[in-house]
């Protein structure tokens, strides 16, 4: 075997270690970056729910909804719906007791 010859095959050697080195490399990037991407959402939804449920924010958007909501129950659409469903209810219910009131006269005495 020549110098030459020796020196092919060490840098073929080195070349197939190199590469088998770079796919290994490779393999955990990707998974490193699959962990990341699953810590990263986990810590950022807990940091969101701590501040929606406990922070600052959580006072003011609560503040808001019942400004939104009140606002909607004196004039907004939201009282208007409230009334037809309850003027529904309370039709359906009267003429409902008509009807079991008429049922009830209707019944033949029996002994």
């Amino acid at each position: 075997m020549s110098y030459t010859d020796f020196i092919t095959v060490m840098l073929t050697a080195v070349t197939v270690v190199i590469t088998i080195l770079a796919i290994f490399i490779a393999i955990l990037a990707l998974w490193g970056y699959s962990q990341f991407q699953k810590i990263t959402e986990t810590s950022s939804k807990n940091h969101l729910e701590k501040l929606l449920l406990d922070g600052p924010f959580a006072a003011k958007t609560e503040a808001a909804i019942i400004q939104h909501v009140s606002d909607q129950l004196q004039n907004g659409e939201l009282r208007k719906v409230l009334v037809e469903r309850i003027d529904s209810i309370l039709l359906n219910d009267a003429s409902q007791r008509a009807e079991r009131e008429e049922q009830a006269d209707e019944k033949p005495f029996t002994d």
